[in-house]
C-alpha cells in the first residue's frame, strides 16, 4: 500500500516536473516572441535615425560634389574665354580697321607679285589692267609701291562693280527687320586727272540703288578721303557695290560693307549668323592669300560649339558651282562651351567716325556642369573694345 502510495507520488512529482518543463518552455518561446518584436522595433529606429542622420549628410556631400565640378568647369572656361579674347585682340592689333567684319572678298584689291606692272587681275572684282583706258591698278592706301594695289576708275560714267565669289554680290542674313550696316571707302583724284574729278560709291539690288555716298566735282587729288553711309539692308544675296566718277580719273581703296553688330553666334538663336572676315596684314591682305576670318562651328561632342579661327594658309577658295565661297582645310579652335559672340561698332555717330570708330567684344561662356551638355544657366561674359590699326 505503501509502495502504491509512493509510485502515485512520484507519478505525479513527474507529471508536474513535464508540465513545469512545458511551461517554462512557453514562457521562453513567448519571451523569445517578445524579444523578437522589440529588436524589429529597435531596428527600425535606428534605421530612422540614422536617416535623419545620414541622408542629409549624403545630400550636401552630392551637393559639395556638384558644386565642385561646376566651379571647375566654370573657372575652365572663364579660362578659355579670356585666352580666346587674348587671342582675338592680338588678331585685331595687327588688322586694318575697314576689313573687320568686312561683307566683301578683296576689298583692298590685293595682288600676288610685288612689281605693280605684272600683278594678276583683282580676283571677284572686274579686270583693272596697268594702263588700262578704263580700269588702272595704282598704288595702295598703305604704303606707297608696298605690292597692294588701289583701282583708278579712268573713264567717265563707267561702273566698277562687286560682284562677289560666284557673281552672286554680297549677303545679308538675319531677321525682317533687317540689318544695319557701314558702307565706307576711301578715294581722292589721280594725279594724272585732266579736269576735277567726283566719286560715287553706292550699294544696289538688281540694279536699284539702296544707298549711296560720294564726293561732289573736285575731290583732293594729294589726300584720301574717306567716305561714310550707315544704312539697313534686308536678307538677300545679290547685293552688288557700285562705283561710278562724271569726270574719270578718280582712285577707289579699302571698300567695306560692315555689319554694325555682327553676331557669330547666340544660344538662344542657335545658329550661325554669319562669319567676321578680318585682313591681317597691310591694306589689300596677303598677297595672293585670302582674307582670314572667325566662324562658329559645332563640334560634335559634350564639348559643345567652338569658336574657329580660318587664316589665309588653311582655306580653299572656290569662285563659283555649288560650294562657291571659302572652305577650311583646317583650323585654330579658340574657344568650347560658346554662349554668344558679337562684334559691334562701338560709336554714338558712325558716320563721322568711319572706321575709326572701336569694336567692342562681347563674349559669353556657359558654365558646364559633369554629364550635362550646356550645364547651368550661369555664363561668364566678357567685354573688351579694341581699336584696329589703321
Amino acid at each position: 500500500m505503501e509502495r502504491r502510495r509512493r509510485q502515485q507520488r512520484d507519478g505525479e512529482d513527474q507529471n508536474a516536473h513535464i508540465l513545469q518543463r512545458r511551461g517554462l518552455y512557453q514562457m521562453m518561446k513567448k519571451s523569445e516572441k517578445h524579444r523578437g518584436a522589440f529588436t524589429l522595433v529597435e531596428m527600425m529606429i535606428t534605421m530612422a535615425i540614422l536617416a535623419v542622420i545620414f541622408i542629409p549628410l549624403v545630400k550636401i556631400m552630392m551637393s559639395a560634389t556638384k558644386t565642385w565640378w561646376f566651379a571647375r568647369a566654370k573657372m575652365t572656361i572663364e579660362q578659355d574665354g579670356r585666352d580666346a579674347l587674348s587671342f582675338i585682340n592680338k588678331d585685331f592689333q595687327g588688322a586694318y580697321r575697314f576689313s573687320m567684319g568686312n561683307l566683301l572678298y578683296n576689298a583692298g584689291f590685293e595682288g600676288y607679285y610685288l612689281d605693280i606692272d605684272d600683278r594678276p587681275q583683282p580676283s571677284i572684282w572686274p579686270k583693272a589692267d596697268y594702263g588700262d583706258v578704263f580700269y588702272n591698278r595704282s598704288a595702295s592706301t598703305a604704303i606707297v609701291a608696298s605690292g597692294y594695289a588701289s583701282v583708278t576708275l579712268m573713264a567717265a560714267n563707267m561702273p566698277y562693280t562687286y560682284t562677289g565669289p560666284g557673281g552672286g554680290g554680297f549677303e545679308i542674313r538675319g531677321g525682317a527687320g533687317g540689318t544695319q550696316v557701314m558702307f565706307a571707302f576711301k578715294a581722292k583724284a589721280s594725279t594724272n586727272a585732266v579736269v576735277a574729278t567726283d566719286v560715287t560709291g553706292s550699294v544696289e539690288l538688281y540694279g536699284a540703288v539702296q544707298f549711296s555716298t560720294g564726293s561732289g566735282v573736285g575731290i583732293s587729288s594729294t589726300t584720301w578721303t574717306e567716305f561714310v553711309k550707315v544704312s539697313t539692308l534686308t536678307p538677300s544675296v545679290e547685293y552688288n557695290v557700285v562705283f561710278k566718277t562724271t569726270n574719270g580719273g578718280v582712285i577707289i581703296d579699302e571698300v567695306s560693307v560692315r555689319p554694325v553688330s555682327s553676331l557669330l553666334y547666340d544660344f538662344q538663336l542657335a545658329a550661325n549668323v554669319t562669319n567676321y572676315m578680318y585682313v591681317t596684314q597691310t591694306s589689300g591682305g596677303a598677297p595672293g592669300e585670302l582674307e582670314s576670318m572667325f566662324k562658329i562651328g559645332d563640334r560634335a561632342t559634350k564639348s559643345g560649339d567652338i569658336i574657329k579661327r580660318l587664316n589665309c594658309y588653311s582655306v580653299d577658295y572656290v569662285s563659283d558651282g555649288s560650294e562657291w565661297g571659302i572652305n577650311a582645310r583646317f583650323y585654330n579652335a579658340l574657344a568650347e562651351n560658346l554662349r554668344h559672340l558679337e562684334f559691334r561698332l562701338d560709336s554714338a555717330d558712325l558716320e563721322s567716325d568711319g572706321t575709326n570708330a572701336p569694336i567692342t567684344i562681347i563674349l559669353q561662356m556657359g558654365a558646364k556642369v559633369r554629364g550635362d551638355k550646356y550645364g547651368d544657366p550661369t555664363t561668364f561674359t566678357i567685354r573688351k573694345t579694341v581699336y584696329p590699326r589703321k
